[in-house]
């Protein structure tokens, strides 16, 4: 596999990635392998269906799901070998795919910003302290106490402005 970084700007990072014909041709091969050991097909017993059968029936459902997995553990490799850690999954797009030939296909990716570390141990805090008046504190339990209040029903009087009335 060959990893080459076309665009660096800021966070944004884009690579070129070449996967050998040969490496996607060998999963190819291996998954269409996988697949005729439990595949039935008439006339052939289980597990001895040709490869080529298989190729033939099979092989475009077979190199879409090798592709998505090719390109899956090719971009995270691609990732760690150069030492980028992807904030988000990044956005790829093929560039060639054919057969025979080398896939290739570009990859765009955000990075996670580089965060210098800090001594905690050097900071200098200030702590605040709230002073509250002691109208203020009655101010507050009385919101409190509103708030938290429950009602009874009161009978053989009218309804008086602060009680709650069910219509």
């Amino acid at each position: 596999m060959q990893v080459t970084e076309t665009s660096a700007e800021g966070l944004k990072r884009e690579f070129t990635v070449v996967v050998p014909a040969a490496d996607f041709e060998s999963r190819m091969s291996n998954r269409l392998s996988e697949i005729g050991k439990s595949i039935r097909i008439p006339g052939f017993r289980p597990g001895k269906v040709p490869a080529s059968l298989l190729k033939k029936r099979y092989g475009d459902a077979v190199k879409g799901e090798v592709l998505e997995q090719t390109v899956q553990e090719s971009w995270q490799q691609a990732m760690n070998a150069n030492g980028v850690r992807p904030a988000v999954e990044p956005k790829i797009e093929i560039v060639k795919f054919e057969d025979g030939s080398d896939l290739e296909y570009k990859l765009a990716v955000e990075v996670l910003p580089e965060i210098a570390p800090i001594d905690f141990a050097a900071l200098k805090l200030e702590r605040m302290v709230a002073k509250a008046s002691d109208s203020e504190v009655d101010d507050a339990l009385k919101r409190m106490a509103e708030g938290r209040k429950s009602f009874a029903a009161a009978e053989g009087r009218k309804a008086e402005t602060g009680d709650q009335v069910v219509i």
